[in-house]
């Protein structure tokens, strides 16, 4: 069966499905087999401080030649200083990907003429931009700058995101983002749905919102070919489902206390499970966290430094969306893909068979 969205016809991939670009977790093997599966697998060059780290990574990827190259980046720390415009046209200029991906902002400018923005220098190489946004107000600046595509990411995202208060769900964010799409930009803008996708069910969920592919994010960070501490990774097909997740910003707080690359508001927050430290700050003042952090003779700090580099998911953060509870093992991640797209075209097989037909 071949799959004909918006989305596959404009971008590299068979199935309407994307693998999200997450830092720290993606590696060049599993955005590879992402798309060896047919989707569109994208490197993470995450903060992009440096190119060492996403060169290693698209030296690996390109081992063959086969699979168009695509990057995602994260904008307030990519975009934070001149040295890291030029960074990231010098990936550009050299490695010349297919697409790149933006977030956090989704637009930048480079000036305050706005005679240059992220998403014009990723055009002028010839590239495809896709967004992710997490407001229908982002949403229109992106494609108000000229976004190829958008992805709406719903506060059931894992990862980080806008704060809880300013946050949408994926249904009714995506729903919506689709109506404005269609009335009043350009109606082939395909539209991604993030947050909470997990299988070929909810593939078909977003297809019928009118969306034309889904992002992974979650489901792909709990196969083998991923990055992370196995501990960690454990922790993902421990939880028995989305109660047991939480979106909130007591592990920025901590985080960004120590951070060479502090993540800024809106976006400091992260969906997570909800463990023993997200228990015992994420509903008292946020001062009080913010004290202890600061205190002269806190642990606190310490504590969930010795937690994230040893791998004790109890108290360091454990990024997951609200359908974690879905995962039952850690798969390949071709596996993953291959058995969501046959989930999901057994589904709209099914379909007509909902439907009766009473002649008169």
């Amino acid at each position: 069966m071949t799959w004909s969205t918006r989305f596959t016809k404009k971008f590299p991939a068979r199935l309407p499905i994307m693998g999200a670009p997450m830092a720290n977790h993606v590696s060049a093997l599993m955005a590879y087999e992402v798309c060896r599966a047919g989707g569109l697998g994208l490197l993470a060059a995450g903060h992009l401080q440096e190119v060492t780290s996403i060169e290693k990574d698209i030296e690996e990827f390109r081992k063959d030649d086969i699979h168009p190259l695509s990057i995602g980046f994260i904008c307030f720390s990519t975009f934070g200083s001149p040295e890291g415009w030029k960074r990231f046209e010098f990936i550009l200029d050299k490695h010349r990907p297919a697409v790149v991906q933006f977030f956090a902002p989704a637009v930048v400018a480079h000036d305050k003429q706005k005679a240059m923005t992220n998403i014009k220098m990723a055009h002028k190489y010839n590239a495809k931009v896709l967004c992710q946004v997490g407001s229908i107000k982002e949403a229109r600046m992106a494609l108000d700058a000229g976004a190829d595509s958008i992805i709406v990411q719903g506060s059931e995202a894992g990862g980080h995101g806008l704060r809880r208060e300013l946050g949408n769900g994926t249904l009714p964010f995506a729903s919506t983002a689709v109506s404005i799409v269609r009335s009043e930009y350009d109606p082939d803008t395909p539209v991604l749905a993030a947050g909470g996708i997990m299988d070929g069910r909810s593939l078909v969920a977003a297809l019928a919102l009118g969306c034309d592919g889904v992002v992974l994010g979650t489901r792909l960070w709990a196969t083998s070919e991923s990055k992370g501490q196995a501990s960690v990774k454990q922790r993902l097909v421990e939880v028995e489902s989305c109660d047991e997740i939480i979106r909130t910003p007591v592990f920025d707080a901590i985080q960004n206390s120590y951070s060479s690359t502090p993540w800024p508001y809106p976006f400091d927050s992260i969906g997570a499970v909800h463990n023993d430290f997200s228990r015992q700050w994420d509903l008292q003042p946020p001062e009080n966290l913010i004290a202890a952090i600061h205190s002269s003779d806190s642990v606190v700090v310490q504590e969930y430094k010795d937690a994230v580099e040893h791998g004790n998911p109890d108290i360091g953060v454990v990024h997951a969306g609200q359908g974690v509870g879905l995962v039952k093992a850690l798969q390949s991640t071709f596996d993953v893909i291959d058995a969501i797209n046959a989930e999901a075209l057994s589904i709209l097989h099914g379909l007509p068979k909902m439907v009766l037909r009473h002649d008169r």
